[in-house]
């Protein structure tokens, strides 16, 4: 079963990454992100593959603070599922490829 990662390095930062219920706050997002706090929260309920892409979107929220790259949300959003399309059509993994 794929899982998501506890912890993810962005740019030189290690972010907690926690998958947890957030109907409490009353938003409904799927994720969200704080640079300051250096986490990441993903919404348990969801599907793998939600939670994948939502994870890959706020990856870009965080470069897009970082980076002072100013991109609107539609732009992140566009962003994160295209990436997620072609990493997970192609089966593409960088991490411990041996």
């Amino acid at each position: 079963m794929k899982t998501i990662p506890n912890k993810i390095n962005i740019l030189g930062r290690d972010f907690t990454v926690s998958i947890r219920n957030r109907e409490h706050d009353g938003t409904g997002e799927l994720a969200s992100s704080r640079y300051a706090a250096q986490c990441i929260w993903i919404e348990k309920d969801c599907h793998i593959q939600v939670q994948e892409e939502s994870l890959i979107h706020e990856m870009i929220e965080m470069l897009n603070t970082m980076l002072e790259l100013d991109l609107e949300h539609h732009k992140i959003s566009s962003l994160g599922v295209s990436l997620y399309q072609v990493l997970y059509e192609n089966k593409l993994s960088f991490g411990n490829m041996e």
